[in-house]
Order: C-alpha cells, then structure tokens, then sequence
C-alpha cells in the first residue's frame, strides 16, 4: 500500500522469490555493462567504495566495501549513460534492485528506465538518500538471453540539477540464492527463505546492525534484532555501540 503511493520501501528480508539471480557490476565490465561517455566533464569516473559480486561472502564481509562504484557530472541534456543488460537464465518474473553511493552531492531526480517484456518503465531515485544498498524497484517480466529492447536497465546523467553528481553501482536481477557463508558454506537455499540477518548482511548493513549485535556467535538473536536495527539505522538513529 504504501509503495502503491509512492513510498521508497525497505525490508528486512529478500522479497522476491525468483531463484535465478544476475547482478551486472561495474566491478566485473564486460558485454553486459556499458558506459556511454560525453565530453570531458561528463565522464564516468571510479569511486572508492561499492558493491563487488563474489559466489559467496564470509559471514562478516560486507559486499558493498569491497568494490568501487561510478559517478558522472549531472547534465540538464543528458549526455552520458550506464547499461546494465543482463542474461536471463530462464523466461519468468524478476524483481530489479539498483544501487549507488549516495552523498549530498547527487541528484535527487536520477533517472532509471527498466526495459522489460511489458515495455519500459521509468523511475526518478533520490541519491542523497538510501545508497549502499539494494534499492527495489519493482518486478519485471523479462525473456530467456540477452534481450537489450526488452532486457536492461539504463541510467542516465540528465538532470533538472546542474552541477550535481551522478552516481551508480551494481544491479541486481532476481531474488537468487543465499551466498553467506555460515559453517563454512552458504545455506544452499534460495535468499527469500534465508533470516534477516544473512539478507541484511548481502545488503551491505554495518555489522554492528547484523552480525556483531552477539558477537558474530548467535544467528538466530541476530535474525531477529537486526530488524529492530535496520529500521533504526534507516532512521539515522542507530542504537549506540
């Protein structure tokens, strides 16, 4: 309901029960990642800090510290773009999730355009807000291969904000499977059954909101006070260590 009425919505746990999963990063370019420069000013450039796509992550290991993201002058023409053009496994629904480091520099107004089976959908996404994360913006229905007319999402640097900033990181397609190690291996099961705890981790929260609550010993007290802590934390008041 409330995302039906224009809320940006955070949850403590993976939503989408799609268990095939692409993440496009431009800390992995290659054919499925694109950069469309402009002039001098206008070109994606490396930032310390972001998302890096590893098979699995150890149970203390944030994603989002461990690659780098882009960010690019803003342009009230528009004059430099990101691809992110993905390779469906299978024909079926998939959620979409940016992401992006935010400061007050960025834009408040980037603009995402989802092309999908159905068409192509276009978001505005505030960048001084909610960055370092899996930002959802929706479920798509997208065809098996690599389908640029009706499978990818663009980012572009076209902007009512001249003299801002322009940033972009990782997007991920799918729900997929869960990829924290715990006892030495990830769970083996798709992400949406796995506790808050794991998803919040994958999300790149703080460890004293995820795993240092217990002193990385009980997952299970973890699960369920780390939810309290991400509201919190979203909030800007986390609770003090």
């Amino acid at each position: 309901m409330l995302e039906k009425a224009g809320a940006r919505v955070f949850v403590p746990r993976e939503r989408d029960v799609q268990t095939n999963e692409v993440i496009v990063d431009n800390d992995s370019a290659g054919p499925s990642y694109v950069e469309v420069q402009g002039d001098a000013i206008h070109t994606w450039k490396r930032v310390a800090s972001g998302f890096r796509r590893s098979k699995t992550y150890a149970g203390n290991a944030n994603p989002f510290v461990m690659g780098t993201s882009c960010r690019v002058a803003s342009d009230v023409e528009g004059s430099a773009e990101i691809h992110w053009i993905p390779s469906i496994p299978e024909t079926g629904t998939y959620a979409v999730y940016i992401s992006f480091a935010m400061s007050d520099s960025n834009v408040t107004d980037a603009g995402y355009t989802v092309y999908h089976a159905g068409g192509k959908t276009l978001f505005r996404v505030n960048q001084q807000i909610g960055g370092g994360t899996w930002q959802y913006l929706g479920e798509f229905m997208f065809r098996a291969g690599v389908h640029p007319d009706s499978g990818q999402v663009v980012l572009t640097n076209m902007s009512t904000q001249a003299g801002k900033f322009v940033t972009a990181d990782a997007v991920r397609f799918g729900g997929g499977m869960g990829v924290v190690e715990r006892g030495g291996a990830p769970s083996g099961r798709p992400r949406f059954t796995e506790g808050a705890r794991y998803y919040l981790q994958f999300g790149g929260m703080p460890d004293t909101l995820v795993y240092s609550l217990n002193k990385d010993v009980n997952d299970y007290k973890d699960d369920y006070q780390s939810r309290a802590e991400y509201g919190n934390y979203l909030a800007g008041a986390p609770w003090p260590k």
